[in-house]
């Protein structure tokens, strides 16, 4: 018969080092490098914060009423220039050749230091849409803050600017009971 190795020598992981006490520091150092590298992560994180905010969530479109009103609000010390359409959900898509059964006025406002804006939604019509369920648009808006001041320019040289895009639903319900913006 063979000598028995020691205890230590039989149960080598596959790195070549023994467990102490169950143990295996190799896959611990990897578990808290990994806690290391997403508690990191989460303090170098950035919040956005948009400029013009739009009041609910989405809007339900009633298919006998003639239009439904949008109402922005700028909460910024300076003003804010905001573009509008409604598309069919295709990201990729430019505003200019969507075809849609909308149309917004005006699709391009300005909307003072804190103060608000009203954005109509009004049904054109085009072909026809089924009426034992509801079609789902997408109302789009995108925030495109002011240029910087020439004090700014001469100090800094340059600028970013940051515009922000945000999406909502547009339900055009068949059913007339529903109204508004929720």
């Amino acid at each position: 018969m063979g000598v028995s190795p020691a205890y230590g020598e039989m149960n080598k992981d596959k790195y070549g080092l023994s467990p102490v006490y169950g143990f295996n520091y190799v896959e611990m150092g990897k578990t808290m490098f990994k806690k290391t590298l997403l508690f990191f992560t989460a303090l170098c994180a950035f919040s956005a914060n948009a400029n013009v905010i739009i009041t609910g969530t989405r809007v339900i479109y009633p298919a006998g009423q003639k239009n439904v009103i949008v109402k922005l609000e700028n909460n910024d010390d300076s003003a804010a220039l905001v573009q509008a359409w409604i598309d069919n959900g295709n990201p990729n898509a430019d505003p200019k050749y969507t075809k849609t059964p909308f149309v917004i006025t005006p699709p391009v406002a300005r909307v003072e230091a804190k103060s608000g804006q009203s954005l109509r939604i009004t049904f054109t019509g085009g072909e026809p849409l089924p009426d034992d369920r509801e079609s789902l648009f997408y109302f789009n808006l995108l925030d495109i803050p002011p240029k910087p001041d020439a004090e700014f320019l001469a100090k800094h040289g340059s600028f970013y600017a940051n515009c922000h895009s945000f999406t909502f639903e547009v339900v055009l319900s068949p059913c007339e009971t529903l109204d508004g913006f929720f």
